[in-house]
Order: structure tokens, then sequence, then C-alpha cells
């Protein structure tokens, strides 16, 4: 057979085999057994194997083996990457193998003596297989007893039946993806219950059942009471394992009495029983979920936690029609709160016009998408160094017909049930993207616009197409945009949240922590994360520079920045020492009142053309002094990058006498403010240069601010040879200089 018609042979066999209906409808071993039984026919070699690279990349396994001569399926079996460094390197290459003589080959004799000659395997031909364009397996063709020249069709049939394999891989891993957003619509990635828009479809889909029955429907909306201070006093994970535990509960009664269950949001529940057949049953069910949450919750031996609730609920026992059931349970759970907490109330048609209010403001909340009235204001945000605007925030705004600007904290939490803040977010995006353009094209100083994220844009596996699709089409660089994600979303251990994360920091998008300090988000989480910024929250700059606790909880903060590489932006700055208490001690960049409030995009480019803050800067914050091979360092108060790139440059010109020689430094601290990230980094590049120069000690003379000496901590650089020291006093600064070598006398 010419090498035409074989080609057309071997094709015909794995075309026909995969456009089978049969075969498209067959889970993935059945797939597998049918491929490479197909493949040891069609080249007629006795071993053929799907094998898939382990998560380490370290080693492949052996999904499937098809042994032609007894047509048995084996698996299981696994090689390692250090002991076959030869083979992998080749596959890797993505690249077929096509070992006419596997075990004289350079890149398969690495199997010879444990593997191929107890097979009495002679040829082998492999190829790469790909999951979304990563290597991520092989197949392997395995023929034994002689050698085998492999010709071009038997290699176009090998990659063929390989990208078969492949395709299979992503449309599992496609597949996989979409079930996991279907089970995040459908279920609260916290409890497992039932999610809002999920529940809310089941009872509009009993509703319709149980009009035709002869018996009740209710719902009853449970809020757990005073559940905030919980989650004040002993943060975000021990109120999550409650929530947990009361969900719990709560399962136990929906199996008594058939009913679904969801966490609607928060820290409330709710309870639907399509059928009840007496009006007696619903305080029996009251009754059921007051008795389960006397019983405590015990997290541990020594913690113990008294739980009690206010439930409000949505009956037809009274002949009333059930309209928007979760609505008007929610209206008798706001009721029943106003009266007594641990009580309950039975919603009243008396009250309809409320719910009618909450419905029209609903429809106008989806018109104000149509007609393009939820708007942003930006509001400026200051550079400690220059002071001058280098960023805004986004925040929304509803430009009502006839209430003029409705701020977000009246519309947002309704946003937020209907569950629309996904596509809040685009209206948001799109607008910055599009207001970046024009700052840009007015020559501002405006550097990047931060855009909050909310939970729900976080979980949609477009979000980082959709934002690659509007700076492309508004021409906005990716340093230009910035995402704020506020610290809760962090605490939670999501896979999906870091991998949306990754995917934003991949295309260049900045990322900063909303809120900081106000959230339990774990340090070592957090380190991992591909963040570049975050956000002190107005709450504790509202104390400075007063009080003391304010001071502690930013200090930390602060240091935790300049630790890890952060830049730092204080939030909620309103009066004048609140700026120079945070100035002095190193913050990045200010926002708040005192600088502008929020504005429309117009007023922000008026407000950029008349106002450039001018924030109070040493003119010369240093003074050098040269004596023998010792330089004095005398550093005063604010300092900017620029100041140390020109510190640095007449400290080069100064020392030119003794550069080559060993030479130490004496540098007085004791009245210089922390500088910014940009200053610390400048710092860390620049003292290379002197190092290599041959400055070898350097001793500080240091002042009370812990901040300041931790900076200068992580300012030192590092060389063999090189050392530091920290003291209080010139003296003995010059004493210790003295022991090492580098005397005045």
């Amino acid at each position: 057979m010419d090498l035409n018609h074989k080609f057309k042979h071997l094709h015909s066999g794995i075309i026909s085999l995969t456009r089978e209906t049969s075969y498209a409808q067959k889970e993935r071993r059945l797939k597998l057994r049918n491929l490479l039984k197909l493949c040891a026919n069609q080249l007629d070699v006795e071993r053929v194997s799907v094998w898939n690279l382990t998560e380490d990349n370290q080693a492949i396994c052996c999904e499937l083996l098809f042994i032609k001569s007894t047509t048995e399926y084996q698996s299981d079996l696994i090689l390692y990457k250090e002991d076959h460094p030869s083979y992998f390197n080749a596959i890797e290459q993505t690249k077929l193998i096509d070992a006419f003589d596997a075990q004289t080959d350079t890149r398969t004799k690495e199997f010879t003596e444990s593997y191929l000659i107890p097979l009495n395997i002679k040829a082998m031909l492999d190829a790469p297989i790909f999951t979304n364009g990563v290597f991520k397996g092989v197949l392997c063709l395995e023929h034994v007893g002689s050698i085998r020249h492999w010709d071009i069709a038997e290699l176009s049939f090998a990659a063929s039946v390989a990208d078969a394999i492949s395709l299979m891989n992503e449309h599992e891993a496609w597949l996989k993806a979409h079930q996991q957003v279907e089970m995040l619509e459908k279920f609260d990635v916290l409890t497992g219950l039932e999610s809002r828009q999920f529940f809310q479809q089941r009872i509009t889909r009993d509703i319709s059942r149980t009009q035709r029955r002869n018996c009740f429907s209710s719902l009853y909306v449970i809020g757990i009471d005073y559940f905030t201070q919980v989650n004040d006093l002993y943060g975000a994970a021990t109120a999550d394992t409650i929530l947990k535990a009361i969900g719990e509960k709560f399962n136990k009664i929906a199996k008594a009495y058939d009913c679904a269950l969801s966490r609607i949001h928060g820290d409330t529940f709710a309870l639907w029983m399509p059928v009840m057949l007496y009006p007696g049953d619903l305080n029996k069910v009251v009754e059921a979920i007051q008795k389960e949450l006397q019983q405590p919750i015990y997290l541990d031996k020594q913690q113990q936690f008294d739980i009690s609730c206010t439930i409000g609920i949505a009956s037809d026992i009274n002949g009333d029609e059930l309209i928007d059931p979760i609505r008007a349970a929610e209206i008798a759970l706001k009721r029943a709160k106003e009266i007594e907490r641990g009580g309950y109330q039975l919603f009243s048609q008396s009250w309809l016009e409320a719910l009618l209010e909450d419905q029209n403001i609903e429809k106008e909340i989806l018109s104000a998408f149509d007609k393009r009235q939820f708007i942003p204001f930006y509001q400026p945000i200051i550079c400690s160094e220059t002071g001058t605007v280098k960023g805004v925030e986004a925040l929304v705004r509803w430009q009502h017909p006839t209430q003029g600007m409705v701020p977000p904290f009246k519309f947002l939490p309704l946003i937020s049930k209907l569950g629309l803040m996904n596509r809040l977010g685009s209206v948001m995006l799109e607008a910055a993207c599009r207001d970046y353009q024009r700052l840009t094209e007015q020559a501002t100083t405006i550097q990047w616009i931060s855009v909050n994220l909310a939970s729900e844009q976080l979980y949609d596996v477009n979000l980082a197409n959709e934002i690659l699709a509007l700076l492309n089409q508004y021409h906005v660089p990716a340093c230009g945009l910035e995402l704020e994600i506020v610290e809760e979303l962090i605490s939670q251990d999501s896979d999906i949240v870091r991998n949306q994360l990754e995917a934003l920091s991949n295309l260049g998008v900045k990322l900063s922590i909303d809120d900081f300090g106000t959230g339990y988000s774990s340090l070592s989480r957090l380190k991992h994360l591909p963040v570049s910024k975050i956000k002190i929250d107005k709450t504790f700059v509202d104390g400075l520079p007063d009080s003391y606790d304010d001071q502690c909880i930013v200090n930390s903060i602060i240091g935790l920045a300049k630790g890890m590489n952060l830049q730092l932006v204080a939030e909620g700055v309103e009066v004048s020492p609140q700026l120079e208490w945070l100035r002095q001690n190193g913050v990045d960049y200010f926002q708040g009142y005192l600088f502008s409030k929020p504005l429309a995009i117009d007023d922000l480019l008026s407000y950029l053309n008349l106002n450039n803050l001018q924030l109070a800067v040493n003119e010369q914050p240093y003074k050098l002094k040269l004596e023998k091979n010792i330089l004095f360092i005398y550093i005063k108060g604010h300092v900017s990058s620029d100041a140390v790139l020109t510190m640095f440059e007449d400290i080069t010109s100064l020392v030119a006498p003794i550069l080559g020689q060993s030479w130490a430094t004496v540098v007085d601290v004791t009245q210089w403010y922390p500088g910014t990230l940009e200053l610390q980094n400048a710092v860390i590049k620049n003292a290379s240069v002197l190092l290599e120069g041959g400055l070898n000690r350097e001793a500080y003379i240091v002042g009370d601010s812990e901040i300041a000496n931790y900076q200068i901590k992580l300012m030192t650089p590092c060389a063999a040879g090189y050392k530091r020291e920290q003291f209080n006093h010139k003296q003995q600064a010059l004493a210790w200089l003295k022991l090492e070598g580098f005397s005045l006398d």
C-alpha cells in the first residue's frame, strides 16, 4: 500500500470512530478503550497506552494500556522524570518521539533495563497530549519483537489520535468548569445550601403546582440575631463555622417537615414548605426552629455560642395569594425585629404597599441599567511624595431622573438581592476604561483608575476575557486599570478566587485589597496572591493622630506593607493632622474629603486643571560630610525618591577620592520620616553601587520610630563582608567603627 492510500486508510478509521453517535455519548474510559484498540489494530502494534502528567510535573501515570495479543486493559503504572530525564525533555518539547530502535535511541534507552527488555519492546512511537495548549500527557505505541521504521502516515495517525485525546481532555475541562459555575449559581459556597436565585426558582415552580391542590404553602425567613457581633468579636472564620453549624441544624428541620432550605444572604436562612395540609403546622415549624437553636453550638470544649433567631413568615393559610413570598417574608422579618428579637411575624396584606414599593424600585433599577443611569464618580488619590493626583477611584452613583443623584447605600443592597452586581460591575469597568481614554487625551497626571470588584464578578469565568476586551477597545494599558477586592474575599480559601486573581494579574492589571484591616485574611494567603497595593480602611484613619489603638493598628499595616513590598493608600483622610501623621509614617497615597469629594468626569477634569496640591518637602533633606574614610550622612523630615537619587549622586561624587578603598558611613536618621515604597526601592537599588565602591560598614543612629527603624532594616543591602549596626548615639557608632578599623584619629 503506497503512503497516500495508507494515510487515507488510517485516518478514515479514526474519523469513523469519533463521528459515531454512540462514541460521543460514552464515558471517558470507554472512549479511550476504543481509541487504543483502534491504534493497535490499525498500526499492528502490541501495546498502546495513554499516560497523564502528574500535578507536580515530575512523573507520568498510565491511565490505560491495551495489550493486543491478550486484549487486556491495564493501568496504574508510573514513570518518574528523575529516572528518565532524556525522555521527559524530548516529549516536553512537544515533539513526536519516533524511536525505530528504542533500546539504543538516546530519548528512550533509559527504559531499556527496567522496561523495554523485560517486555521485548523494540520500537516506540510517542505523541504528546495537550490541554488548553499545555503539555499534559503522552500517547505511547510500543512494537515488540523487532525494530520498526515509522513512516509519515503512521506518524500523522499517532498525532491525530493524540489530538483526539487532547480534544477530549479540553471538553472535559470545559464541562468541569461549567459544572462548577452552575454549582455556584445553585448552591451557597459556604454552607452548601441552595442559593437565593435557585431557591426562588424552586418556589415559583412549586407555587404553580400547589395552586391546583387543596393545601397551603409557607415560607420562613430566619434572621440570626446580632450575628454581626459574632463576626466582629471572633472573626470571619469563626462566624463562617457557626453559620455552617446553623445550616446543619436547619437541615434537620427541613428533612423532618419536607422543606427546601436556603441561605438567602449573610446570616439569613429560609425554609420553604410547599405542601402544608393543616394551618396548625405553621406554628409547629416555628417551634421546631426555635427549639433547635436553643441548643448551644460548640466549636470546641472551651467555646460555646448561644444563638437565637427572629422569623418572618409568608403563607396563604388566611386565603391570601402568595405574591413574591421571599420578599413578603423579609418584610415580615423586618417587622418582627422592630417589635422584639426572638419572635416571629406572619406577613399581612396590609404590608403589601411596602412590598410593591420595593418592586417598583426594582423595576426602576432594571430601567436604570437600560438607560445608562448608573455612572461613575471619581475620587482623587494623591501621591505622598509630589502632591499630584496619580489615580482615582471609581464610585458608582445613580443619576435618577426625578430624585437626582442617589448615593450607593440606597440602591446597592437591592442590586445585590436582585443578583445584578455582576452587571453593575461590567457597567463600571467599561465606564472607567472609556473615561481613562479621555483623561489620557487631556494629558492629565492620572496613571490609573481603581474599580471595585464584587464577589459575583470574581466568580465569573469570563471576567478576564471581558477586561481584556475593554482594554483593547479603549486602548487602555493594563497598568491603567486597578481592581480593588475586599479583604473578606481573600480570606476564603477558594481555588476559583485564586485562579481568577492570577488570570487578572497575568493581563498586567494591578490588584489592591480594599478596606484592609477590617477582615481576617491569612497573611500566608496574602503573601501568595498577586496583590501590589493595600488600602487602609477609613475606620482606622478616623482616630488618627490621637487614638493610640488606631496608631498601633495602622503602624502594623504599614510595617506589613513595607515588608511585603506593597504600596499603601490611606482612605478617608479628612483633616490635616491625619495627613501629616500618615506622611510621617511612610504612607504612599492619600484619598479623602481633605482633597476632594467624588467628582463626575467633567468636574474631575476641571479639578485636575485647577489643583496641584503641594505637600511640604524639604528642599535639602540631607547633609553629607566626609572625614578620612568615614562619610557622615544626616537625613531629616520627608525625603522623596527623587531626593534620594540626588543624594546618591552627591555621595558618589564626594567619596570619589576613596573609591576602591574600604570606607564606612555614619547615618543619622533620628529626625527622618519613613519613606514611600518608591523611596525604599530606590535606596535598595543604589546602595548596591556603593558596596561595589568599597563601602563595607554602616552605623545608623536611629530614633524612636519603629516603622522607620524597620524600613531601614528592609533597605539594608546583602553582600559579603558588609556589616550594619544601629545605635542611639553618635559616640556609640564611632566606637563600633573604631573596633571595625575605621577611626577619625
